[in-house]
C-alpha cells in the first residue's frame, strides 16, 4: 500500500471516542502549522448533497463523477466505493499528515502508520495486542497529545526520505523495508546512498521489480548516454527520467 505522508490511525469500537480524538488531534496540529488530510470510514450510507442543486440534479441525471469547485473550498462526488489506496494518495495531495478515522482493519498491522487506540476501559486493551505502532490509547477522549505530535514530527522527516526511496521492500539495503532504511536514514544510522535502487526504479505493470546494483547501473548510465544525445534534451543530472512502453 503506497503511503506518501505521515499517517495516524484512530482506532476503536462505537462510541469510545473516535471524532474527539480526531477533533482534538487535528486542532493541535494546525497550530503546529501542519495542513492535515483526514479520511474517515463508515459502513452507513450517507449523502453530502440535497435535493434541488445543480450537482444533485447533475447526480440525478447519471453522472458517476461531479465536482464542484469554488473560491474558498471544493468538493467531489463520487457514486462509487473509491479504494484506500487511492484515497491516500488524494489526501497527500493537501496534506503534511493525515489522520485516519476507523481503517482498522487495514492499518492494524502496517508498522508505517501511528495508532491511537480508543477503548472504554483497560480490559478492552487486550483485543488490541496485534496492533502495530500503538502510540497511545484512549480511554473516554483522554489523549498524550504531546507525544503524538511529537511522533509525527520525526516522521516527517521520515517520510521526506522514505519518498525518495523505490519502496519496494527489495531488502537488498539489508533492512526489511524501505520504510525501515528510511528511519535508519533519519536517524543518521545509515547514508541514503546504500540504497542501490535510489537512483533507478523499474516498474512493469505497476510492480516494483527489484535491481541490484549492477543491472541498476546498467540501466542509468545507457539511458542518460542515449537521452543526452537528444535534440532540447539538456542536462539530465539530478532530473527524474521517466519511460513508458507499452
Amino acid at each position: 500500500m503506497p503511503l506518501l505522508k505521515p499517517a495516524i490511525a484512530v482506532i476503536g469500537k462505537k462510541k469510545t471516542g473516535k471524532t474527539t480524538v480526531v477533533e482534538k488531534l487535528v486542532k493541535k496540529l494546525v497550530s503546529e502549522g501542519f495542513n492535515v488530510s483526514t479520511l474517515k470510514h463508515t459502513i452507513e450510507t450517507f449523502d453530502i448533497d440535497y435535493v434541488g442543486t445543480d450537482s444533485y440534479r447533475h447526480r440525478q441525471a447519471g453522472a458517476v463523477f461531479v465536482a464542484l469547485q469554488g473560491r474558498l473550498r471544493s468538493a467531489i462526488i463520487v457514486e462509487k466505493e473509491i479504494s484506500f489506496e487511492k484515497l491516500l494518495e488524494y489526501a497527500s495531495l493537501f496534506g503534511d499528515v493525515i489522520v485516519l478515522e476507523g481503517f482498522s482493519k487495514l492499518t492494524l498491522r502496517d508498522p508505517r502508520i501511528g495508532k491511537i487506540i480508543c477503548v472504554k476501559d483497560e480490559a478492552e486493551k487486550e483485543e488490541y495486542r496485534e496492533a502495530v505502532n500503538v502510540l497511545c490509547y484512549s480511554v473516554n477522549g483522554a489523549l498524550d497529545i504531546e507525544k503524538v505530535v511529537l511522533w509525527l514530527k520525526e516522521q516527517v522527516k521520515v517520510f521526506n526520505i522514505y519518498r525518495k526511496t523505490p519502496m519496494i521492500d527489495c531488502k537488498l539495503c539489508g533492512y526489511g523495508s524501505c520504510y525501515e532504511f528510511s528511519k535508519a536514514v533519519a536517524g543518521n544510522l545509515e547514508y541514503i546512498e546504500k540504497c542501490p535502487m535510489m537512483n533507478v526504479r523499474v516498474y512493469v505493470d505497476g510492480k516494483g521489480i527489484p535491481l541490484t546494483r549492477y543491472p541498476a547501473s546498467i540501466i542509468r548510465n545507457v539511458t542518460m548516454a542515449m537521452l543526452s544525445t537528444l535534440k532540447g534534451v539538456g542536462s539530465l543530472e539530478g532530473k527524474m527520467v521517466k519511460i513508458y512502453v507499452e
